[in-house]
């Protein structure tokens, strides 16, 4: 199992866009993205901050339906 680790929320941005993702808009700090299934996902982008572990893992396994390893080979 690959260890988890915090990562930008840049990169979670551009991967959501990959996996399907459109920008719907912005409020305050929390980008909301949908899919063409109508499924909703905030991205958090603080200024010189990581997404943590814990909400990292909530946005691959629930989010984007995917796996730790398999997130980073996306990445």
């Amino acid at each position: 199992m690959t260890h988890l680790t915090p990562i930008k929320p840049e990169k979670l941005l551009r991967l959501a866009r990959r996996l399907g993702f459109e920008l719907v808009h912005v409020k305050g700090s929390h980008h909301i993205f949908k899919n063409a299934a109508g499924k909703r996902i905030s991205i958090p982008v603080h200024k010189g901050r990581h997404i943590g572990k814990g909400l990292l893992l909530k946005i691959i396994k629930e989010d984007f339906g995917l796996g730790v390893e398999e997130f980073y080979r996306l990445i």
